[in-house]
């Protein structure tokens, strides 16, 4: 590597500022829809029933510590075959539907009456100015908020 100009090394900074916002921008948008299809992916009818399973399945293995303390202890060398999904909890059972009818949790335009993704609200609180990057960012949200709006079959969400 050769020495490098000053001017030079500013500008792939920035270069590389932008990335890195573009691409926590791009993490900010999917991460919603994808932390509210964790329960169905894992079999659960609502939110509360799964962050009920995680807590237990979290807790469980304090207890088991607990209890082998009070064992005399093992052999060194030999470990014991734990098996496979021991301390998580089973799927409950469907409960009965709310009057709420479910929320959609779809990300992608191709499947419209699955579709709940929610625009970035946080670019409207922003007090970066009119900066470039902040009208890019709010016009990037626009047009894709007017193809949402264009697609029929698309079901009418509200924040919650």
């Amino acid at each position: 590597m050769g020495k490098r100009l000053l001017p030079d090394l500013i500008k792939e900074y920035r270069q590389l500022v932008a990335e890195v916002a573009r691409l926590q921008a791009e993490v900010d948008r999917e991460l919603p829809a994808a932390l509210a299809a964790l329960p169905a992916t894992y079999g659960y009818a609502d939110m509360d029933s799964f962050i009920k399973a995680v807590i237990h399945a979290c807790r469980q293995p304090r207890q088991q510590k607990a209890a082998a303390r009070t064992r005399t202890p093992r052999a060194q060398g030999k470990r014991a075959k734990v098996a496979v999904g021991v301390g998580m909890a089973k799927a409950e059972q469907p409960v009965q539907q709310s009057a709420e009818p479910p929320r959609p949790i779809g990300t992608s335009l191709d499947d419209p009456k699955n579709f709940g993704l929610m625009p970035d609200l946080g670019l409207l609180g922003t007090t970066g100015g009119d900066s470039p990057q902040q009208q890019a960012k709010l016009t990037e949200s626009l047009k894709f908020a007017q193809q949402v709006l264009h697609t029929s079959g698309v079901p009418e969400v509200t924040p919650v």
